[in-house]
């Protein structure tokens, strides 16, 4: 697939990938070993030789829904609308990665995802929020003069980020 990619590149063709629509495919026939993707490969191969003449005046569009049709059955609808009701940043996170998957390029998609992801992790992390245990309510908390000890619980770890929060 890589020579493939290279030489496309040269004559202003589309890369070479597959694996998401033969996946998706295999799946749909029921295939569950690696012997369904051998299968498969020779189908293709035989295909390519014995076709390439009836099939090289369809058109690109046509070709194109094939791969689309097989390839909707990978996104995980039920789990995106788990997120939405469950964990709204983790929701936006992964519209930002089908949005942009979708329009810009896996490579982009993909790389915007782990940013976000990271950059949410790092604020989360950061935040600290203590509970002070030691009192009977919170007005009590509320009212500590300097240099009175108070017991506390954080509720997340203490990391380097977060941990200037805890004077």
């Amino acid at each position: 697939l890589g020579s493939c990619n290279v030489a496309c590149s040269l004559f202003q063709g589309y890369p070479v990938t597959g694996s998401f629509s033969r996946t998706s495919i295999n799946a749909d026939t029921g295939a569950q070993s690696p012997f369904g993707a051998l299968i498969a490969a020779v189908v293709i191969g035989v295909c390519l030789e014995t076709m390439t003449g009836i099939v090289q005046y369809t058109p690109k569009f046509a070709l194109a829904s094939v791969v689309a049709s097989s390839v909707i059955k990978l996104v995980d609808f039920d789990e995106a609308r788990t997120l939405w009701r469950v964990h709204r940043k983790d929701f936006s996170i992964f519209m930002i990665v089908f949005s942009v998957t979708l329009f810009f390029g896996v490579t982009l998609g993909l790389t915007l995802g782990i940013l976000a992801s990271f950059v949410l992790a790092l604020r989360s992390s950061s935040s600290i929020e203590i509970a002070a245990v030691a009192f009977a309510s919170r007005n009590e908390a509320n009212r500590l003069d300097e240099g009175t000890i108070a017991v506390v619980t954080p509720h997340c770890n203490l990391t380097f980020a977060n941990v200037h929060n805890l004077s």
